[in-house]
C-alpha cells in the first residue's frame, strides 16, 4: 500500500486557495463542479466525483440557457444527490469521501477514487476535511449571490408589472392588461385571471393570455356559468385560499384537460386575497414539467398580491366615483328642499331636476293618504298631459295597487311593468329602456311616499360596474326626498310642540304656586277651556277609605247648572271604568246630548275597541285616566266645544300632558301624607329602641368562679327581647331571658312592664315558678293589648352551682357538660305569660359543674334566615355545641355569634338576637 502521491506543502495550500478564486469567478454551478474535479484531481492524484444537494440546482433563467446549449439533459445533470443516496462515509483503501459542509450543515460530498490502495496520512485527512469546509463555503456564497441577483431581477419585473396595471381603472382593460403583462414578462404557456362571485359562489374567467382559446374551449374551461369552489385546480385554490401546485398535470387528479391547452405539463394557481377576502384566482400553466422553481413561487406570490391590490384599488375608485355622484345628486335635492317653504313646490322642483341628475326621462311622486295603504299622485314630469289621469288612478288599479303595496311594505325598489301604464309612447322607446322602477321614499324606517321613474338598462361589466349604481342613486335620492318631507313635518311639529310646552309650563307653574291639591284641581279645570277650547271639565278622584269617586273640581259652559247639581261623590258601580284604568289610554265617546249626570254610567267598553282619534265634526266626550305607573288616582273627563274638531289630535296631546301633570300633583300630595306617616313611625321606632336599651342592664355582674356573657343585637324593627341578671340575697343570682310577642312601641312598653314585674317578684320569692306566676297575674290584670311574653327564669346558687329554673313558653336552653361533651336540652315548661290567668309552672333543678356552659337564647337565633331563605334551626345550634372545643381561641358565645352572622351573610334580620351564656370556671 502506497502513501499519498503528493507531499502536503505550501504549494498544495496555494493551489486550494487559487481554486477558490476560480470558483468565485465562475457563473455556473456546473462550471464550478468541473473546476473542482480538475484541480482537486491534480492536487491529490485521484479521480474526483462531486455530488450536491438540490438547493444548488441552477435557477430558472440558467436552466433555460443550459437547455439551449446542451439540450434537454443539460450539462452534468448527474451532479445532484438523488433521494436514495446517503451522506454516510464510504471511505476505503481505494477511495476517500470529503463532506462539503458549512457550520455542520452538509451541502454534498466529493469522492476521491485512487487507482490503487493508498494510505492517507492524518495530515492529508485534516487537509481534505478543511478543503471540504472551504469549498462548501465558497459554493454556498456564490449560490446565495446568484439567488440574490436573480430575485432582484424578478422583483424588478414584478415591480414593472405592478406599475403598469395600477394605471388601469376599467375592469375589462385591467384584467386583460394583467394577464398580458404576466405572459409577456415571464413567457408562460398560458395565463388566466378569474374573479369570484360571492353570491353565486362561482369563479368567472375575465381574461387570458398565451394560448388563444375558442369560445367553446373557454366555455369548457369555465364549465359554462363559472367554476364552483373546490372544482379542479382553480376551484380548489379558491376553496383552500392557498396556492395549488401541480408539477406534472398528467399525475394530478384535480387537473381538467382542455383541448386548446394540450401542451400544458405543469400548473400553479394563486388565490387573489385582500384581508382574507377572496377576489379571484390567477392560473399559470407551463409547457415544461416541474417548471415552477421554489423561487418562482415566491416571486409569483408577490405578483399575485400586487394583482389583488390593483383589483381592490379599481373597486375602491369606482366606489368613490359612485359615492361622489350620489353625494352630488343628494346635495342638489337638499338645496332644492331648502329653497321651498311648502311640499308641493318642492315636489314640482324635484321631478324637474331628477331627469337631469339621474338620467331618467320620466318621474312621478306619490304621497300616502290618511290611510297609509293608499297613495295619491302629487307631482310628475315627462309624461304627456293625456297620461295624468292614468297616473292618478294607478294606486287604485288591481295589479298596480298590489305593486304599490309591495314596495310600501318591503321598503325596497321593485320593477313596475309598462303594461300598468298602457302607454303607447313607452313601447316606442329603444330596447335598452326598462320601464319602470317604483322606489320607496324611506327615512328612519318610515315610508313617506313612492317615486316612479323609468330606468335605463346598462350592461354588467363585472367588478366596479358603474351602471349598477343607478339604482343606488335612485334609492339615495328617494331617501333625501323622504328626509326633506320629514324636515317639513318636524318644522310644523316643533311649532306645535312649542305651544304644548308653553301650555304645560303654565300648568306646571300653576301647580307649583297652588297652596293645596284642591286649588290645583280648580285652577286646571278653569284653565282648560281657555288654552284648549273644551266646554266642560270634571275631575273625579278615588277615595280609598270609602271606595267612592269624589268630584273634586268642575267647570262647564253649556252644562253649568247640571254640573253644579252633580253629587260630591258617587259609588263606583260601573265596571267599564276598571277597563279604562287598565288600558291607561284616553277613551273617545260620541254621546250626543247625554247630560253630565249620566257620563259615569256609560259603558265605556264599547268605545275601548277603537284607539284612533275619531274624525267627526260633532263634539266628543273624552275620558282621561289619571295614573302614575300602576297607581290609579281617578279620571279627568272633558267635553269638547262645538268648534275646532279638525285640531282634535293636537288638543288630545295637550290634555294628555295636563292629565299627566295632574297625576304628578296628586302623587305628590299622597307622598306628602306618606312622609308624615313615615316620620311618625320612625319616631315611634326610635322611642321604642331608646326604651329597650334603657331597661337592659348596662353591664353584667362580675362573680368569682363564673363567667357571664351576652350578645344582644336588635333588628331594624324593634322587637321585644330582653335579658337580665338579678342579685337575690348574697349567694343567688336570677337569670332572665324573655321575648315579647309583638314589635315596635307596644312590644317595648310590654317589655319594660314585664321586666319591672320580674325584678319586683324575684326579690320576694326564691322560687322561679312562683315568681313567674305572680308576674303572669299582674300582666293579665294590666295588659289589654293581647300581647304575651315567653320567659326563661332561673335562680343560680353561685356557691354550689345549683340551678333552679322554670320555662314559660320560651326556647329551651342547652347545657354543655365539659367532662363528656354532652349537650342536654333543659325541660319544657308551660304557656307564655299573659295568655291565661292560671299558669301551671314547675321548678326544675340541675347542677352546673366546673367547665359547664348554660346557653340561653331567643327565637331570633333559631329562626334566623340566610340569603336563600334557609333557617338556622335548633339542630344547627345543637351541632355547634356538640362539636365545640373549649381550648380554641374563641369563647363559646363568640363562636356561636360568628357562625350565626356567617349564616345570615347579608340577609336582613327580622327579629332581635339574644345569646346569654353562663360558664362555671371553678368550684
Amino acid at each position: 500500500m502506497q502513501k499519498a502521491p503528493n507531499v502536503l506543502n505550501q504549494a498544495i495550500w496555494r493551489q486550494l486557495f487559487e481554486l477558490g478564486d476560480l470558483l468565485l469567478a465562475q457563473d455556473s454551478i456546473y462550471g464550478q463542479v468541473d473546476l473542482i474535479k480538475i484541480h482537486l484531481s491534480a492536487m491529490v492524484g485521484a479521480e474526483v466525483d462531486v455530488r450536491l444537494n438540490a438547493q444548488f440546482r441552477p435557477l430558472p433563467d440558467q436552466q433555460l440557457i443550459l437547455k439551449k446549449q446542451f439540450g434537454e439533459a443539460g450539462s452534468n445533470s448527474d451532479i445532484f444527490i438523488k433521494k436514495d443516496e446517503s451522506f454516510l462515509s464510504t471511505t476505503s483503501q481505494e477511495s476517500f469521501k470529503i463532506v462539503l459542509q458549512k457550520e455542520n450543515e452538509p451541502f454534498g460530498w466529493i469522492l476521491l477514487t485512487f487507482p490503487e490502495p493508498v494510505d492517507i496520512s492524518e495530515e492529508w485527512r485534516n487537509f481534505l476535511e478543511i478543503s471540504g469546509r472551504y469549498l462548501a463555503g465558497i459554493l454556498d456564497m456564490t449560490r446565495l449571490t446568484r439567488l440574490k441577483d436573480w430575485r432582484f431581477g424578478q422583483l424588478a419585473l414584478v415591480r414593472n408589472v405592478g406599475m403598469e396595471i395600477v394605471r388601469f381603472r376599467e375592469p375589462f382593460d385591467l384584467f386583460n392588461k394583467i394577464v398580458q403583462l404576466v405572459q409577456d414578462t415571464f413567457q408562460f404557456y398560458f395565463v388566466a385571471l378569474y374573479t369570484f362571485d360571492e353570491e353565486e359562489k362561482l369563479l368567472a374567467l375575465q381574461a387570458s393570455a398565451g394560448q388563444v382559446l375558442s369560445t367553446e374551449q373557454r366555455n369548457f374551461l369555465t364549465m359554462g356559468k363559472g367554476i364552483p369552489l373546490g372544482e379542479g385546480l382553480v376551484g380548489g385554490c379558491a376553496a383552500a385560499r392557498n396556492e395549488i401546485h401541480a408539477p406534472d398535470v398528467t399525475c394530478s387528479e384535480k387537473y381538467r384537460p382542455v383541448e386548446g391547452l394540450s401542451a400544458a405539463r405543469s400548473e400553479i394557481c394563486f388565490p387573489l386575497l385582500i384581508n382574507d377576502q377572496l377576489l379571484g384566482v390567477l392560473e399559470i400553466l407551463s409547457d415544461e414539467p416541474d417548471a415552477f422553481h421554489e423561487n418562482d413561487v415566491m416571486v409569483l406570490h408577490i405578483l399575485a398580491d400586487s394583482i389583488s391590490l390593483a383589483i381592490e384599488n379599481a373597486e375602491l375608485f369606482d366606489d368613490i366615483f359612485e359615492k361622489t355622484w350620489i353625494s352630488t345628486v343628494m346635495l342638489q335635492v337638499a338645496e332644492a328642499a331648502q329653497a321651498y317653504d311648502n311640499l308641493d313646490d318642492l315636489f314640482e322642483a324635484i321631478v324637474r331636476i331628477l331627469p337631469l341628475l339621474v338620467g331618467v326621462e320620466k318621474c312621478a311622486i306619490y304621497m300616502p293618504g290618511k290611510d297609509s295603504a293608499e297613495f295619491y299622485l302629487n307631482a310628475h314630469y315627462g309624461f304627456q298631459k293625456s297620461m295624468e289621469a292614468k297616473l292618478a288612478m294607478l294606486p287604485y288599479e288591481d295589479q298596480a295597487a298590489e305593486r304599490f303595496h309591495q314596495v310600501a311594505v318591503l321598503k325596497i325598489p321593485l320593477d313596475f311593468d309598462e303594461e300598468f301604464l298602457n302607454d303607447g309612447e313607452m313601447s316606442k322607446l329603444k330596447k335598452d329602456v326598462h320601464c319602470c322602477k317604483l322606489v320607496p321614499m324611506v327615512a328612519h324606517s318610515r315610508v313617506f311616499g313612492l317615486l316612479l321613474v323609468d330606468e335605463l338598462r346598462t350592461v354588467n361589466t363585472g367588478i366596479g360596474d358603474r351602471g349598477s349604481g343607478q339604482q343606488s342613486v335612485l334609492v339615495a335620492v328617494a331617501r333625501q326626498i323622504a328626509l326633506a318631507i320629514e324636515n317639513f313635518e318636524l318644522r310644523e311639529s316643533q311649532e306645535y310642540e312649542a305651544y304644548i310646552t308653553a301650555v304645560l309650563l303654565q300648568v306646571a307653574e300653576m301647580v307649583a304656586a297652588s297652596v293645596n291639591l284642591d286649588e290645583t284641581l280648580c285652577n286646571v279645570t278653569n284653565l282648560l277651556p281657555l288654552v284648549v277650547g273644551v266646554d266642560t271639565a270634571l275631575i273625579y278622584l278615588h277615595d280609598e277609605a270609602t271606595g267612592r269617586l269624589q268630584l273634586r273640581s268642575s267647570h262647564s259652559q253649556t252644562w253649568k247648572s247640571q254640573v253644579e247639581a252633580l253629587p260630591p261623590s258617587i259609588k263606583l258601580t260601573n265596571q267599564s271604568l276598571d277597563a279604562v284604568r287598565e288600558q291607561q289610554q284616553p277613551v273617545f265617546c260620541e254621546i250626543g246630548e247625554l247630560p253630565p249626570a249620566d257620563w259615569l254610567q256609560i259603558d265605556y267598553r264599547v268605545f275601548l275597541r277603537s284607539k284612533q282619534v275619531p274624525d267627526i265634526p260633532e263634539p266628543v266626550l273624552i275620558l282621561f285616566p289619571l295614573y302614575i305607573t300602576d297607581d290609579d288616582y281617578g279620571f279627568l273627563i272633558v267635553l269638547e266645544s262645538s268648534e275646532g274638531h279638525e285640531l282634535r289630535e293636537k288638543k288630545v296631546e295637550i290634555i294628555k300632558g295636563v292629565a299627566q301633570q295632574l297625576s304628578i300633583a296628586i302623587q305628590n300630595e299622597s307622598l306628602k301624607k306618606e312622609m308624615v306617616k313615615q316620620e311618625r313611625v320612625r319616631r315611634e321606632i326610635q322611642l321604642a329602641q331608646e326604651i329597650q336599651r334603657t331597661f337592659l342592664p348596662e353591664k353584667l355582674p362580675q362573680i368569682p368562679g363564673w363567667e357571664i356573657s351576652v350578645r344582644w343585637r336588635p333588628a331594624l324593627q324593634v322587637g321585644g327581647d330582653f335579658y337580665d341578671a338579678i342579685p337575690i340575697g348574697e349567694h343567688q343570682l336570677g337569670l332572665v331571658v324573655a321575648d315579647v310577642s309583638d314589635k315596635g312601641l307596644p312590644a317595648a312598653l310590654t317589655m319594660t312592664v314585664a321586666r319591672t314585674l320580674i325584678h319586683a317578684a324575684a326579690q320576694s320569692s326564691s322560687s322561679p315558678a312562683e315568681t313567674l306566676q305572680h308576674v303572669n297575674r299582674m300582666l293579665m290584670e294590666s295588659s289589654h293589648e293581647g300581647l304575651f311574653v315567653t320567659v326563661f327564669y332561673a335562680v343560680l346558687d353561685i356557691e354550689t352551682g345549683e340551678l333552679v329554673y322554670t320555662n314559660a313558653g320560651h326556647n329551651l336552653p342547652l347545657l354543655l357538660r365539659k367532662h363528656n361533651s354532652q349537650v342536654i336540652w333543659l325541660e319544657k315548661g308551660a304557656m307564655p305569660l299573659g295568655v291565661q290567668p292560671a299558669l301551671a309552672l314547675e321548678n326544675k333543678t340541675l347542677q352546673i359543674r366546673p367547665g359547664d356552659h348554660l346557653v340561653m337564647y331567643t327565637d331570633g337565633v333559631t329562626e334566623a334566615r340566610s340569603p336563600v331563605d334557609a333557617i338556622f334551626g335548633e339542630g344547627r345550634l345543637y351541632g355547634l355545641l356538640k362539636t365545640y372545643v373549649p381550648q380554641t381561641d374563641l369563647s363559646l358565645i363568640e363562636m356561636l355569634d360568628s357562625k350565626l352572622l356567617e349564616f345570615q351573610a347579608n340577609a336582613q334580620p327580622s327579629d332581635d338576637v339574644t345569646i346569654y351564656v353562663i360558664r362555671r370556671v371553678s368550684s
